[in-house]
C-alpha cells in the first residue's frame, strides 16, 4: 500500500510542477525508486547517471507516516531515518524421525536458544543512551509434525540512527560467526538518512 502512495503523490507533484514549468528556476528531475525494499534501487541509478547531465544539486525524498495528520507534512533536520541492515542464518543441524531424536541435531532447538541470546545481546553491546532494534521477523524450518528437519533459518533486520552503534550492534552475531553449523550473509542495505537544514530551510521558504 505505502508504495502505491508513493507513486501516486510522486505522479501527483509531476503534474503541479509541470503546471508552473514557466516559473521554475531550474531543472527538476523526478525519480521513482526501484526495488526500494532491499536498498538497491537508487544505488543502480545513481551508478546509471542520474545524478549528472545536468548535475544536480540537491535532493529530496518522501515517505508516508500514519502519525501525520492528512494534508499536513514533516520534516526534520538532521538524522531523519535509521540504517537498515538484514541478517539471514542457516542452521545446519541432521534430521531424522521423531520416534529416534537422540539420532538427529535439532536445527530448531538451537534457532530457539539463538533467538533469545540475539534479543539480549544488543541491550549489551549497544550503550544504554543510543538506540538499536533488532527484529526477528521470520525463523522456522521443518515441514510436518513428526520429522526433525536438517536445517533451519532465522532473517532479522538492524536498524540505528548512529553509524558508531550500528557497527556496535553488529557484533550482536559475532558469538555465531565461528559456529561451523551456522551460515551467516548481511546484507548491508542503507546508512543513516541525513537531511541538510539549509536545504530544509530553503525548502520550507
Amino acid at each position: 500500500m505505502r508504495h502505491d502512495i508513493h507513486t501516486t503523490f510522486m505522479l501527483g507533484a509531476v503534474k503541479l510542477l509541470k503546471a508552473k514549468e514557466n516559473d521554475i528556476n531550474g531543472i527538476v528531475k523526478i525519480m521513482f525508486q526501484p526495488a526500494e525494499e532491499i536498498g538497491l534501487g537508487a544505488k543502480d541509478m545513481i551508478e546509471d547517471g542520474l545524478l549528472e547531465n545536468p548535475k544536480v544539486d540537491a535532493a529530496f525524498a518522501l515517505h508516508v507516516s500514519p502519525d501525520l495528520e492528512v494534508g499536513k507534512f514533516g520534516y526534520k533536520p538532521g538524522v531523519a531515518a535509521s540504517s537498515l541492515d538484514g541478517f539471514f542464518l542457516k542452521i545446519q543441524g541432521k534430521g531424522g524421525h521423531s520416534s529416534e531424536p537422540q539420532k538427529c541435531v535439532d536445527p530448531l532447538m538451537i534457532v530457539n536458544a539463538i533467538y533469545n541470546q540475539m534479543n539480549t545481546i544488543v541491550g549489551k553491546e549497544v550503550d544504554p543512551k543510543e538506540r538499536a532494534v533488532l527484529v526477528i521477523g521470520k525463523m522456522g524450518g521443518g515441514t510436518v509434525a513428526n520429522i526433525i528437519p536438517d536445517t533451519a533459518v532465522i532473517e532479522a533486520t538492524l536498524r540505528s540512527f548512529n553509524p558508531d552503534v550500528r557497527c556496535e550492534a553488529h557484533m550482536t552475531f559475532k558469538p555465531f560467526q565461528h559456529l561451523h553449523f551456522i551460515i551467516i550473509k548481511i546484507f548491508v542495505h542503507w546508512s543513516p538518512l541525513l537531511s541538510k537544514k539549509s536545504s530544509l530551510r530553503k525548502t520550507y521558504r
